[in-house]
């Protein structure tokens, strides 16, 4: 995930990550996408094709601020 909260997993790479199918894990990710909080989407699909080859890229998820997720707050240490 970037600063802006966007990350670009491939639909392998969700489902591995949670020991899934990638069936399983599309089933997930869709309704993490259609969850809302105080009428708010906490995470945001988009879909685009690539200009060149007009095929599908990966989709670009967006957590979005009322998640309150973040990896770049608070105090940060040195691993050594």
């Amino acid at each position: 995930m970037n600063a802006n909260g966007e990350c670009y997993p491939t639909q392998d790479q969700i489902a591995s990550a949670l020991n899934l199918s990638r069936a399983a894990a599309n089933r997930r990710i869709k309704a993490l996408c259609e969850y809302r909080w105080q009428e708010r989407p906490l995470v945001v699909k988009q879909k685009a094709r690539d200009p060149k080859t007009q095929r599908w890229d990966n989709a670009r998820y967006t957590i979005m601020p009322i998640s309150q997720l973040a990896i770049f707050d608070g105090d940060t240490e040195e691993l050594t």
